[in-house]
């Protein structure tokens, strides 16, 4: 099969279009057809081995282990079944999440995944846009729903609701009854009204933090970019703050001073890590399904154009999600 694989940490250009032995499921795996798989603002950091300490999930600290495939959101059927397999069949449409110790990624023709790491795909959408779903999916439903308890009614403000997350936390919480507030860049702001936003900031003309006035019960920060002291004068003394990705330079500061600053605020001040489940992706589908949450899917690139489509997600300009598309959707 061909796959894109990586032996050296770096930038895109480490990663190689190669061929290699089709797998053979294992014990409660199945073997999946890949028919498009997501790529995410961590994929370049994946690659790269940022931070550094991701290295030790990665199997390796000067480079990764031989041929580890890249790719950790796919799309695809079902075409064989290891033993002791309860849910799924062959010909199962189904998407997932994988994890990075596997280093059997989705940027490749088959991979062999745990069947517990898969969910039946939502019906009324394709392969290419259920790619876009396992990881900026589940992080959105996990820091909006789970970590924020969004209610209806409440004041949420996402920081970042363009790219892969953004797009998912700012229909989530329209979903929920939030009152929401999208900044985003200037190119964006149609986009985010078009996804429900009640009020749109373009961070080149307005600085939300300078508004003190305006309060909100939820701030979603998935860019990073202001002072979290500045953050906080505009959320409620019983706010919630939600660190969503941002810098991989900035991760331990920022860590360190949501722990510290929790000893005498009175909000709530929380780093959101999501970890997948098959739970989490039922959620997602069953939003699909209903028509309240839909993949928003900027671009597309074949499989031997990996390469660029990472080049083009790591320069920070990606509107909405990048899938490479193994088998393009009827």
């Amino acid at each position: 099969m061909l796959a894109v694989v990586s032996n050296a940490y770096g930038s895109p250009d480490v990663l190689e279009y190669k061929q290699l032995p089709k797998p053979t499921p294992l014990n409660g795996e199945v073997l999946l057809q890949v028919h498009a798989a997501g790529i995410h603002a961590g994929t370049p950091l994946i690659a790269a081995g940022i931070p550094w300490v991701m290295r030790l999930a990665l199997g390796g600290l000067r480079a990764p282990p031989p041929d580890s495939i890249a790719g950790t959101e796919v799309a695809g059927k079902v075409v064989a079944i290891g033993s002791n397999v309860k849910t799924l069949k062959v010909g199962d449409a189904v998407f997932g999440e994988i994890v990075l110790t596997s280093r059997r990624g989705g940027f490749a023709e088959f991979v062999c995944l745990p069947e517990t790491s898969l969910a039946i795909k939502p019906s009324n959408i394709s392969f290419t846009k259920a790619a876009a779903l396992p990881v900026s999916g589940q992080t959105a439903l996990t820091a909006v729903r789970d970590a924020g308890a969004v209610k209806a009614g409440q004041k949420v403000l996402i920081n970042g609701s363009s790219g892969g997350v953004g797009p998912y936390a700012l229909q989530i919480a329209k979903a929920l009854g939030a009152v929401v507030t999208a900044v985003c860049s200037t190119r964006n702001v149609e986009a985010a009204k078009a996804l429900g936003a009640d009020c749109v900031m373009d961070y080149a003309t307005t600085n939300f933090t300078e508004n003190e006035s305006e309060k909100y019960d939820v701030v979603v920060d998935i860019a990073g970019n202001h002072p979290l002291s500045a953050v906080r004068k505009v959320m409620e003394p019983k706010g919630t703050y939600l660190s969503v990705g941002g810098s991989p330079s900035t991760f331990w500061s920022r860590m360190f001073t949501l722990m510290f600053s929790k000893i005498w605020s009175s909000q709530s001040l929380l780093m959101v890590i999501s970890t997948p489940s098959k739970q989490l992706l039922d959620d997602l589908r069953v939003l699909v399904e209903e028509g309240k949450v839909m993949p928003q899917v900027e671009r597309t690139y074949g499989l031997a154009e990996t390469r660029d489509a990472v080049h083009y997600v790591a320069d920070g300009h990606a509107r909405g999600k990048v899938v490479i598309v193994v088998v393009p959707d009827k």
